[in-house]
């Protein structure tokens, strides 16, 4: 992308202010297709239709509204969704903190279009993991399908049996929108406190009449460095909407020492954090190459973004493998060499079965070669 767009899409990423009207010809097509593959285009719909709705082609226009349309509709049915969840939680005694993207769009973007979720997440008392679960699936909230595995042949194979994982049990609401129902959440942000200090600071609001408790944007900002930084081993498709989540919670400046007031990792994630969010919402950069790679980084530009996921895809195996070895060392070598039995358990098929050599030799192949292909 030129200079002028990367300055449009940060105009568009500081959601509390206005605008900054192109002050020439933008490359349209560029800036859509990176806002969707970095999930700010309803972002970039509203505010682009709200700031310079004269200086669109009526196709850039009439795609940007559709946008907003798609995206007003699923965001009614997640916090439909959402509060029916609560609603049984709290009918079960069962205390519950709300993170990520529901938050954000109910509470701190000036608008809820502007932000969209996939699903949301919920925290849930520990000791009343179960129970909850339990009285989530009586209502209606079933285990969400796994998707089917697919042999070497390209014929679909049956798919593993679905286990409740140890920090995350995905759901999927009768209306079709997905819960992710968690112990806790991973990395360091958690501490303080645990489970009952976040729940203690959470703040009550009501959506639909049922009181939803909306994590602490100090908790909620650490979780989303921490989620970028650790989780997503610093994806660059996630830096966009990193940036605008954080400038949404602190319309002026996050309290940076506030936020790094953890652990060693804690510290480091809101660092990382912080060189990008002041890159982006700073002074630009007239010499300094890092503080203009930074920029790019924020605006998603495909000339850095797509060399720098394929790092962060490789950090992420080299961390995977490396924790297999050191703490399940059979299961890491059963990865590279699966048994008959697994195999013909994994995939559906007959452990006797001349389909279990192209199995074995893919399963192989997939194990040598993922962590160089691209993130989807």
């Amino acid at each position: 992308m030129g200079a002028e767009e990367q300055r449009f899409l940060l105009s568009v990423l500081d959601v509390h202010a206005p605008v900054r009207a192109p002050e020439g010809a933008l490359d349209w097509a560029a800036i859509m297709r990176v806002a969707s593959e970095c999930k700010v285009l309803p972002l970039l719909a509203d505010r682009a239709l709200a700031g310079c709705e004269e200086r669109l082609e009526p196709a850039v226009a009439d795609r940007l509204r559709e946008s907003l349309h798609e995206t007003a509709v699923y965001n009614t049915r997640l916090r439909g969704e959402l509060s029916r969840a609560v609603s049984v939680l709290s009918s079960a005694a069962v205390d519950h903190v709300v993170l990520k993207g529901a938050v954000l769009m109910h509470s701190h973007y000036p608008r809820p279009v502007m932000r969209h979720a996939v699903d949301f997440d919920l925290v849930i008392d520990p000791e009343r993991f179960h129970t909850g679960l339990d009285a989530l699936r009586a209502a209606g909230f079933a285990d969400a399908e796994p998707a089917p595995a697919m042999g070497p042949d390209g014929e679909a194979l049956a798919a593993s049996p679905r286990t409740v994982a140890h920090a995350c049990a995905p759901l999927r609401g009768p209306s079709g929108v997905n819960v992710d129902l968690h112990h806790r959440v991973p990395a360091a942000g958690f501490e303080r406190g645990g489970f009952r200090g976040w729940h203690a600071r959470a703040r009550s609001v009501e959506i639909s009449g049922v009181p939803v408790r909306m994590c602490d944007p100090q908790d909620l900002a650490v979780h989303l460095c921490e989620h970028f930084a650790l989780q997503n081993y610093g994806d660059p498709q996630d830096a966009p909407r990193l940036l605008a989540d954080l400038r949404a919670l602190f319309p002026e400046c996050p309290a940076w020492e506030q936020l790094s007031d953890g652990p060693a990792r804690q510290r480091v994630a809101v660092a990382v954090a912080r060189r990008l969010f002041d890159a982006a919402f700073g002074p630009e950069p007239s010499r300094d190459p890092m503080a203009g790679l930074l920029r790019r980084v924020a605006t998603g530009d495909p000339s850095v973004r797509v060399p720098l996921a394929q790092i962060s895809n490789l950090r992420g195996h080299a961390r995977r493998i490396y924790l297999d070895l050191l703490h399940r060392p059979g299961y890491a070598l059963r990865t590279w060499f699966p048994t008959r039995v697994y195999l013909g358990q994994r995939y559906g098929v007959d452990p006797s079965s001349a389909r279990i050599y192209p199995l074995y030799l893919t399963r192989l192949m997939r194990a040598a070669f993922k962590p160089l292909w691209p993130k989807r």
